[in-house]
């Protein structure tokens, strides 16, 4: 018997065989992890979370949560099936996380009514002579006064990011 038939025979007998596992996740390191079998309780070390090392989508299972693992070869797993997520890449990520699109648009609109309001007041004003532009000075305020600019510090969604092929 060779060694590598006595290790595949010892992990046969550790782990079950070439079945899928249920496991607990026990620590997340960039494109891997680490989890423990549930039913035979063994630690199995830099389980992949992709299929293969590359570009495409990145699921990082949280600390504690429960997985599926099946083997891809002899000595090395996949994760299948997540129960809980902490973050998810799309591609490589460059392009930060994705927006929250209704609180983009909830500041968006608080904005372009600051922006109609300044277009109203500039076009309903009436200029007086001679004044320096007092009047308008004293008239744009009172338009603006409700009004508050977007706040934008909020729209990103920083546990799915996304980015270039």
């Amino acid at each position: 018997m060779s060694i590598k038939e006595a290790i595949q025979k010892i992990m046969e007998e550790k782990i079950g065989g070439s079945a899928s596992m249920l496991c607990t996740v026990t620590a997340v390191d960039g494109s891997t992890c680490s989890v423990t079998t549930l039913d035979t309780e063994v630690d199995l070390y830099g389980v992949r979370l992709q299929a293969a090392t590359s570009n495409g989508i990145l699921l990082k299972p949280k600390i504690g949560s429960i997985v599926v693992i099946t083997p891809i070869t002899d000595f090395e797993f996949v994760v299948v099936m997540f129960s809980a997520i902490d973050e998810i890449t799309l591609l490589d990520g460059s392009f930060g996380g994705l927006t929250k699109t209704q609180e983009l648009k909830t500041q968006l609109d608080k904005t372009n009514e600051v922006v109609q309001a300044i277009v109203d007041t500039l076009q309903q004003w009436t200029p007086v002579a001679n004044d320096g532009g007092a009047a308008l000075k004293a008239y744009f305020p009172t338009k603006l006064l409700t009004k508050v600019v977007g706040d934008y510090s909020d729209i990103e969604n920083t546990l799915i990011n996304h980015g270039q092929p």
